[in-house]
């Protein structure tokens, strides 16, 4: 359950932009950042909404973030541990 508050705490501090390239990279066939600028789906507000979007549970979307925020200089090696529980 930490994990996925983590996750909650660590996806609102995201701008825009960086949640919609997240979701570019993780969108498998669906173009979800495209859906949301026409309207057809709001912007995920939380884990459980981005697990949705993306086709994965809740805390394989949590470790996707964490991972992506770490691979993008959001967050450093030690955060990045800290947040995995490692």
């Amino acid at each position: 359950m930490k994990e996925y508050q983590n996750a909650d705490s660590v996806w609102s501090l995201l701008v825009h932009s960086s949640r919609m390239q997240f979701l570019e990279e993780r969108m498998g066939e669906m173009n979800i950042p495209l859906m949301i600028v026409t309207g057809a789906m709001k912007m995920p507000d939380n884990v459980s909404e981005v697990a949705d979007a993306i086709g994965v549970s809740k805390i394989q979307a949590s470790r996707h973030i964490f991972l992506w925020c770490l691979d993008a200089g959001i967050i450093k090696k030690s955060m990045f541990k800290s947040l995995m529980n490692i």
